[in-house]
């Protein structure tokens, strides 16, 4: 038998769907004969697994995580057009060396994730990528490819190599954001990094920088979920959990979740205004389950029930399984954990046709995509399914599209493949 493939993931922290992706894959990759998975951290929980380490994991380390953050936050100080600005972009100042980290040593592949908050500057990369090593970046976002931005929204600035950057209170041909792209430009170019797009429309997006020199330096492949913890249940387990959420077999569940609900990106708003529309045609059969932030409680919708922020993977999972159904209503998003989670538990998902969401929900087959300029529209589809709808064919469909598309041993090959390029 050869060899098994060494390889360290490198993230910046325990906290969102980032972390979530990685921590999945190195998993699953740590699941398969062909692997020696490792994942390093910067920063967040104790993880319950020897093969992934928080390097800040004693106060002392801990103080200096955080300050290595705030210094690179204040130093943006003097750069950023306004407060809102300050946590969307990185100029990557600020950061350790663990180029000589044992697990980094030992690594044939070194496969980057989100490595911000502090965790690795272009100096800290400059030494990683200095090393014998092959080198993957998996895109949760755009920030690998623009002049700072984690995603670029309307701008397309990058396409022409950043400057003139509305995040920045003095743009100009020749600001932070084009001082920044430059070195990404030559760092990334001179370590030969591979990409990984989660999503088609990041891959999309992406190879219009001229950092991805070539087709064959960037590749699409999904997030994988666990489809043994993520699974659907049979009746009569399902109706006991919904009993003790307060609901009964008569009603339909129509879940929300975002982790801050008062996030732009998330477009709650949107939501609560399609909720309002489905509910003025339904009556009280429907039921709101909304997870999320404390705040939640102040918002009016009818027949709803906010049980604040989750972080318990048993309770995200039971969400998904008594509940009929699943909207999100992102603005701008990549490539959703909590559809995939969604679809594993044969809950159908409703979302706006934007970024990776419209990929991930087959229409009319799984789910309904629609727009957020349209939301009678789409509350019309919903009640219609509601009414109508071949409940059983969309969910055993949801669960399909997850096990073909997202199935821990569809996506581990699909990096086997590329690693071994």
């Amino acid at each position: 038998m050869s060899r098994k493939i060494k390889v360290l993931h490198l993230s910046g922290t325990t906290i969102g769907g980032a972390f979530s992706s990685a921590q999945r894959l190195h998993k699953a990759l740590s699941n398969d004969k062909r692997f020696n998975s490792k994942h390093l951290i910067f920063t967040g929980e104790i993880i319950e697994d020897s093969n992934t380490q928080i390097w800040s994991r004693n106060i002392i380390k801990k103080i200096y995580a955080f300050a290595l953050h705030a210094l690179d936050k204040l130093d943006f100080l003097r750069f950023e057009a306004s407060k809102k600005m300050r946590f969307r972009y990185s100029h990557a100042n600020t950061g350790i060396d663990i180029s000589d980290h044992p697990w980094v040593q030992d690594a044939d592949i070194i496969h980057f994730h989100w490595i911000h908050k502090g965790f690795l500057s272009f100096k800290s990369m400059e030494s990683l990528l200095k090393l014998n090593k092959k080198f993957y970046w998996t895109l949760h976002d755009l920030w690998a490819v623009t002049g700072g931005c984690y995603y670029n929204w309307d701008c397309d600035n990058y396409i022409k190599g950043c400057g003139n950057c509305y995040y920045l209170k003095n743009p100009n041909t020749n600001d932070l954001s084009k001082s920044v792209f430059r070195k990404k430009d030559e760092l990334w170019g001179r370590g030969n990094i591979k990409f990984i797009a989660p999503s088609k429309w990041i891959m999309n997006s992406a190879v219009k920088s001229p950092i991805i020199k070539t087709d064959d330096t960037i590749q699409n492949i999904a997030y994988t979920i666990d489809s043994k913890f993520f699974i659907p249940l049979d009746h009569e387990v399902r109706r006991n959990i919904r009993l003790k959420y307060g609901f009964n077999d008569s009603d339909f569940v129509i879940l929300f979740s975002a982790a801050i609900l008062t996030n732009p990106a998330k477009g709650f708003h949107f939501f609560l205004d399609l909720a309002k529309l489905i509910l003025s045609k339904t009556g009280a059969r429907i039921k709101f389950l909304i997870l999320g932030d404390q705040k939640g409680n102040e918002y009016d919708l009818e027949n709803s029930k906010f049980i604040g922020f989750v972080s318990d993977p048993n309770k995200i999972r039971d969400s998904y399984q008594v509940s009929d159904m699943y909207i999100i209503t992102s603005t701008q998003d990549n490539f959703p954990n909590t559809i995939m989670e969604s679809l594993s538990c044969g809950t159908p998902v409703v979302g706006f046709k934007i970024g990776g969401v419209q990929e991930m929900i087959d229409d009319n087959i799984n789910g309904f995509v629609g727009r957020a300029d349209n939301l009678e529209q789409l509350s019309n589809r919903i009640v219609d399914y509601i009414d109508n709808g071949n409940k059983e064919e969309f969910s055993k469909n949801a669960r399909n599209k997850a096990m073909k598309c997202f199935d821990a041993d569809v996506v581990v090959n699909k990096h086997f493949e590329y690693y071994q390029k």
